[in-house]
């Protein structure tokens, strides 16, 4: 929103980046191979997911959305999927907990290049399920692109957030996002 990442090529290049994917075309002057993609963020989120072995392929995943209830609904999933599997996984506003440690949260949903692992660092200690808040501002940025739900829950909607989607038609195509994201067989709720 703030910055544009372009401006860090040169910087990533001297630190040992082996190519750049981008939405712009590759300059004519630049000699590391250059992927061009239509969503920036999207393939951020996607190579993450394969970076961290797809670990939402490996675990029973339920996400929340909506505007007022996220943290309770997914409080409450978590809980039940830990009775369920024996141990389950929370990624929420309130904080992330993998089954072998617990971490402060940064954002509700966290980017990709933080999920991915987290939810990789639950299947390779073993947890079978996690819960996970999904918010607007996540499904909009594609911070959960390469993820797949077993069970998504939409809460509700209020007038929330318009700063950041402008319309309430912009926030509900947002949330709805969540739905395409199931596995196949996926519930809805």
């Amino acid at each position: 929103e703030k910055s544009d990442g372009m401006i860090h090529i040169g910087e990533a290049v001297a630190k040992g980046a082996a190519a750049v994917v981008a939405e712009q075309p590759r300059p004519e002057d630049f000699s590391l191979p250059w992927v061009r993609v239509p969503d920036a963020r999207r393939a951020l989120a996607l190579l993450a997911a394969r970076l961290a072995g797809n670990p939402c392929e490996k675990l029973v995943l339920a996400a929340v959305t909506g505007t007022n209830g996220k943290t309770t609904t997914t409080t409450l999933l978590a809980a039940a999927l830990e009775r369920g599997y024996g141990r389950a996984g929370f990624l929420g506003t309130v904080g992330y907990r993998t089954g072998s440690r617990e971490l402060p949260a940064k954002f509700t949903t966290p980017d990709p290049t933080v999920l991915q692992p987290l939810l990789a660092e639950m299947v390779s200690g073993g947890v079978l399920a996690a819960a996970i808040e999904v918010s607007s501002h996540a499904l909009a940025l594609e911070r959960v692109a390469g993820c797949r739900f077993d069970l998504a829950i939409f809460t509700n909607l209020t007038r929330d957030h318009l700063d950041f989607h402008g319309d309430i038609e912009s926030y509900y195509a947002a949330k709805k996002k969540l739905f395409a994201l199931r596995k196949p067989g996926g519930f809805t709720l």
